[in-house]
């Protein structure tokens, strides 16, 4: 029986990435595994499985990120939107980054939100007392009298 031969670094990165493209264009394992690509490596399941569980660890590891150089990078671009803008005096535009800043850092006024119950009525609620002893609801009563 012929030893099967060991993928080269290269090729486990050419595969892991292939993969990794596969699952965030939404494909399932079953869609990877009757991948044209996939199929031509002639590999085992279990292979495929270790090239799809390192592609999965890839996608886990974009999600971290440091949120100070995100922001810093989103009002960078913002602010180089503006500044182009201003330049070319398309002021629509220059508005419209204005405006997505201001919201990136919080500084609009805040949207006012309004709870209400059915059919905007108040909102109903209960309050169970049957596991307060006596001197609990004594002390919940002093309580509200003062």
């Amino acid at each position: 029986m012929e030893a099967r031969k060991r993928s080269t670094n290269a090729e486990v990165e050419l595969r892991v990435t292939h993969i990794y493209t596969l699952l965030v264009n939404s494909a399932k394992r079953r869609d990877i595994l009757n991948d044209d690509t996939v199929q031509s490596w002639a590999l085992t399941h279990d292979a495929i499985d270790n090239y799809l569980q390192k592609a999965t660890d890839l996608i886990k590891q974009e999600s971290r990120f440091d949120r100070s150089y995100e922001l810093g990078k989103a009002m960078a671009r913002l602010d180089r939107i503006f500044a182009k803008s201003m330049k070319v005096q398309d002021f629509s535009r220059a508005i419209q980054a204005e405006k997505a800043r201001i919201e990136l850092l919080g500084l609009n006024a805040p949207s006012r939100t309004e709870f209400s119950g059915r059919d905007g009525g108040a909102i109903g609620f209960k309050i169970d007392f049957s596991d307060l002893t006596i001197e609990q609801l004594e002390a919940l009563g002093r309580s509200l009298e003062d």
